[in-house]
């Protein structure tokens, strides 16, 4: 059983937890989204430019090397991000039962 105190800060700390989950979810999403366009540009730029000088197709594929090492690093780090919300809204839900 939780004194009022605790019980008080609880409720603080649910709300404050809620507020970092949407904000983690919306971050996810976005890096989701970045991730993704970014090897679409990639594939993309990969594309067999007959037309194209030899230069400027040299030049789109290592444009398009460094999208998909961004997408790569986007995907690291927002995998943490998503861990730590789902472990977030896990324990929110245990604090919920536990303020009835």
């Amino acid at each position: 059983m939780l004194s009022d105190q605790e019980a008080e800060t609880m409720e603080v700390w649910v709300v404050a937890a809620q507020r970092w989950s949407e904000a983690s979810q919306e971050l996810v999403g976005a890096a989701a989204g970045l991730a993704l366009i970014s090897r679409t540009l990639d594939d993309e730029l990969h594309l067999d430019r007959v037309a194209l000088s030899e230069p400027v197709r040299r030049e789109r594929a290592v444009l398009g090397d460094e999208l998909a090492m961004l997408a790569n690093k986007i995907e690291d780090e927002s995998a943490s991000l998503r861990n730590a919300y789902l472990e977030t809204a896990a324990r929110m839900d245990a604090y919920d039962d536990l303020l009835g």
